[in-house]
């Protein structure tokens, strides 16, 4: 069973052991996160390698984020040590539509759809990320001194 991002999946696994458990790849690209549904309040969350995802318990559901491309899992305990869910999270590049520029060994990434425009990515350069946050901050400035008027 595969979740892509912005599904929500219910994860049984634990309660019927791992033989009989359907293997789960949740998906995300960086940058993105997803909730997951679990069968119970998740209590303990072990990544197997948390520099590809960040994970949190809300409740009877984990927010995954992605970090870094790669493949980790992720066991679900609840507060008796109990397995509620194992998955696994794959990290993979983002839309085709995206893509990469390269200037100067320099990296920003534009959204082309249908046309390009650059967005946020934390994989790119410190400068190009900075101008871009810096113009977004201005703009965000720009609307917050309108909607006061």
């Amino acid at each position: 069973m595969v979740a892509h991002h912005g599904a929500g999946v219910l994860l049984a696994l634990g309660l019927m052991g791992v033989a009989g458990a359907h293997a789960v790849t949740v998906k995300v690209t960086p940058d993105t996160a997803t909730l997951v549904n679990v069968a119970g309040k998740a209590a303990t969350l072990i990544v197997g390698n948390p520099a590809y995802a960040d994970v949190a318990a809300i409740g009877d559901k984990v927010l995954v984020q992605g970090r870094n491309f790669g493949k980790t899992n992720v066991i679900v305990l609840d507060t008796k040590g109990r397995r509620l869910a194992q998955f696994d999270v794959v990290v993979s590049p983002g839309h085709p539509e995206e893509m990469s520029l390269y200037r100067d060994g320099k990296r920003a990434t534009y959204l082309c759809a249908p046309e390009c425009a650059q967005v946020m990515d934390t994989r790119d350069d410190k400068e190009a990320f900075e101008q871009l946050t810096g113009r977004v901050n201005l703009r965000q400035s720009i609307v917050s001194g309108l909607a006061k008027e």
